[in-house]
C-alpha cells in the first residue's frame, strides 16, 4: 500500500515539476519582490532570480527569456502589473513625491506600476505653461517603456519629434554639421545605469515639456495606485530611534479667488518620500543637507523666440572681447517655437547711467533694461540660428514661462552632501545637484539615472532588505550620478580650460569636500584655476590636504 501511494505521489509531483517554465518563475519572482515590475537589465533581473529561486540554472532561464523571448516576457509581465492593480500586493510602503515634474511623475509612474499606492502633491496641478523645449536621449523613451510600453509610444507619437535638420555645432563662423538623428524602438533593457553611460549618448529628439508633463500627468491621473493632490509636504525632524521623518501632507483648498492659500491636512505618517524639486525648495531646506557650490557662476537667459524652424539643436560659440559665450537653440516641429538659453555680458543689458541712473526701480531703467534684453536675446539667436537679425524684429519672444516675460539668471553648479535623510527621504534631481544644461540637464539625470536608483531601492525594500543599507546605497549612487553630470559641465564655465584639466578640477575639489578637507569646494576651484574664466591650465597647488583646508578657510 505505501508503494502505490508513493507511486501515485511521484506520478503526480514530477509533472508538477515540469510544468515550470521561465514565465511561471518570473510570475513567482514578481510575486516575492514587485519593485522588479520596473527593472529590465537582464544581468540584474538574472542577480534577483538566483536570490529569490536559489536557482542558478532557472535564473539563467530568466535571463535567456528576456534576452530571446522578449515579446513572451513582457507578455508575463503586463499579466502580473494588471493582476496587482486588481488585488495590490500588501504591506508595500506608501510612496509620497513631492514635484510633479516631468521627474517626478515619471518617478511617481513606476513606483505606481510596481503595486505602490502612491499620493504626488504639488502646488500646481495640471496648467502646463512652460514653453521650455529639452533635447532627448534613447534613454528617455526606453525608461518609459519599462513602465508601460502605451506609455512610451504615447511619447513616441504625441511628444517627441526627430531631429530631421540635425543637430549644428558653431565655433564662431565656422560649423560643423552632424546627421540628423531620430529615436529608435522603445527599448526597457537599454536603460542607461548609470549617468556616465547615459550622458555618453546622443540626443535623437526634440520635446515640448509641457506636452511631456501633460502625457504624464494623463497616465498618473488614469492610474488606480495614483492619487494627485494640489499641496504640499511638510518634514518633520529626523528621529534618531526610528531613522524615519514624520511627513505631513497638506492639500490645497484656497476658495477660488482668494489669494492667501488656504491648506488641510491630509494625513500624517511615515511614508518613503521623494523629494524632486529644485535645489531652493522648502521640503529640501528642512532637511538642513548641505549644498554646495562646485562651479563659478554664469550669466544667462532662457526663452523663446516665437518662430517655427524646424526640428534641430544648434550650439553656438561666440568670441567678444577675449571672452567665448555659449548659445544653444532648438526647434520642436509644429511648436512655432524656439527654445533658446545664451551666456550673456551683462554690460550689454546695463542700462547706461548717464540716461537712466542706477535705480533697479526706477520705472524708465527697467523700460531700459527689457528693451536691451530683448535686442541682445534675439541677437544671440540669430546667431544661432544663421540668419539676419531682421528676421527676429517683428518676431515676439517671451520667457520660459507662457506670457512672462524675459528674465536672466545665473547659473552655478551645486552637490549635496548627501542625497537621503534617515530611511524615508530621497533627494531626487536638481535636489541632489546640478550641473551645466549643455550637458543633459535634470532631466535626463533625475528621470532616468536616479530613478534607475528609485527602483533599485524599493526593490531592496520591497524584498524585506535593510532600509538604512538601501538608503546609504541610493545616496552614494544618486551624488555619483550628479558628479558626473557636474564634472562633464564645468568645462563650461571656463573659456580656454580643456576638458580633461577641468573634468580633474572638479574631481580634487568634489573629493577634498567629501573628505571634509574644505567646506567649500569652489574656492578649491579659485586656487586650482586663479584666473578665473580664463584660466588655460590647471594650477598644481602643492599642499597637503590639511593645508589646503587651512588655506582655503583663510587660516593660511
Amino acid at each position: 500500500m505505501k508503494n502505490t501511494v508513493y507511486s501515485l505521489f511521484f506520478a503526480i509531483t514530477l509533472p508538477m515539476q515540469a510544468w515550470a517554465t521561465p514565465a511561471s518563475d518570473l510570475e513567482f519572482i514578481y510575486q516575492k519582490n514587485p519593485a522588479l515590475l520596473v527593472q529590465f537589465n537582464p544581468t540584474l533581473l538574472q542577480g534577483e532570480a538566483s536570490r529569490i529561486l536559489g536557482d542558478k540554472e532557472k535564473a539563467q532561464k530568466i535571463f535567456e527569456f528576456i534576452t530571446n523571448d522578449f515579446e513572451n516576457f513582457l507578455k508575463t509581465r503586463e499579466k502580473m502589473v494588471k493582476e496587482f492593480q486588481k488585488n495590490p500586493p500588501k504591506n508595500l510602503a506608501r510612496i509620497v513625491v513631492s514635484g510633479q515634474s516631468v521627474t517626478g511623475m515619471i518617478t511617481a509612474a513606476l513606483a505606481a506600476q510596481a503595486g505602490h499606492k502612491v499620493d504626488v502633491y504639488g502646488l500646481r496641478l495640471g496648467g502646463f505653461t512652460r514653453d521650455i523645449q529639452w533635447s532627448v536621449r534613447q534613454a528617455a523613451p526606453d525608461i518609459l517603456a519599462s513602465i508601460d510600453a502605451g506609455l512610451a509610444q504615447r511619447f513616441v507619437s504625441e511628444v517627441a519629434t526627430d531631429m530631421a535638420r540635425g543637430y549644428t555645432t558653431m565655433k564662431g563662423t565656422d560649423k560643423e554639421v552632424t546627421e540628423p538623428r531620430s529615436m529608435s524602438i522603445p527599448d526597457p533593457r537599454r536603460v542607461p545605469q548609470d549617468s556616465n553611460e547615459l550622458l555618453s549618448s546622443k540626443g535623437v529628439a526634440t520635446v515640448q515639456v509641457k506636452k511631456f508633463e501633460k502625457v504624464l500627468f494623463e497616465f498618473l491621473k488614469s492610474h488606480p495606485n495614483v492619487t494627485q493632490r494640489k499641496g504640499k509636504i511638510e518634514i518633520g525632524k529626523l528621529d534618531p530611534t526610528t531613522r524615519r521623518h514624520i511627513i505631513t501632507e497638506f492639500e490645497d483648498v484656497t476658495p477660488k479667488g482668494q489669494k492667501e492659500k488656504v491648506f488641510r491636512e491630509v494625513r500624517k505618517g511615515t511614508p518613503i518620500t521623494i523629494i524632486a524639486e529644485g535645489g531652493g525648495s522648502a521640503s529640501r531646506a528642512s532637511l538642513n543637507i548641505e549644498s554646495a557650490a562646485i562651479s563659478p557662476e554664469r550669466f544667462q537667459i532662457a526663452g523663446v523666440a516665437h518662430i517655427e524652424n524646424g526640428g534641430e539643436i544648434v550650439t553656438h560659440y561666440r568670441y567678444e572681447d577675449t571672452s567665448r559665450y555659449l548659445t544653444t537653440s532648438m526647434g520642436t516641429t509644429g511648436s512655432a517655437m524656439r527654445w533658446v538659453v545664451a551666456d550673456l555680458d551683462e554690460n550689454k543689458i546695463t542700462p547706461d547711467p548717464k540716461k537712466f541712473g542706477s535705480d533697479i526701480k526706477d520705472t524708465a531703467y527697467i523700460q531700459e533694461k527689457a528693451r536691451l534684453l530683448e535686442l541682445e536675446f534675439k541677437r544671440v539667436a540669430a546667431l544661432n540660428m544663421r540668419i539676419p537679425l531682421t528676421d527676429l524684429d517683428n518676431i515676439a519672444v517671451s520667457g520660459a514661462i507662457e506670457k512672462m516675460p524675459l528674465q536672466p539668471f545665473k547659473l552655478q553648479q551645486h552637490i549635496s552632501a548627501k542625497a537621503a535623510s534617515g530611511t524615508n527621504v530621497l533627494l531626487l534631481a536638481d535636489a541632489a545637484g546640478n550641473g551645466h544644461w549643455n550637458v543633459g540637464g535634470g532631466m535626463h539625470v533625475g528621470a532616468i539615472t536616479h530613478n534607475e536608483r528609485v527602483k533599485s531601492f524599493l526593490a531592496t525594500v520591497d524584498s524585506g532588505g535593510s532600509e538604512i543599507i538601501a538608503a546609504k546605497k541610493y545616496s552614494d549612487a544618486v551624488i555619483a550620478d550628479s558628479r558626473v553630470w557636474g564634472e562633464r559641465g564645468l568645462r563650461y564655465f571656463y573659456d580656454k580650460l580643456p576638458d580633461p584639466d577641468a573634468k580633474k578640477a572638479y574631481n580634487i575639489a568634489a573629493d577634498l569636500y567629501f573628505e571634509n578637507k574644505v567646506k567649500s569646494p569652489v574656492r578649491a576651484l579659485d586656487l586650482m584655476l586663479p584666473e578665473g574664466r580664463q584660466s588655460t591650465v590647471l594650477k598644481s597647488i602643492h599642499l597637503k590636504c590639511d593645508d589646503i583646508a587651512r588655506r582655503i578657510l583663510g587660516e593660511i
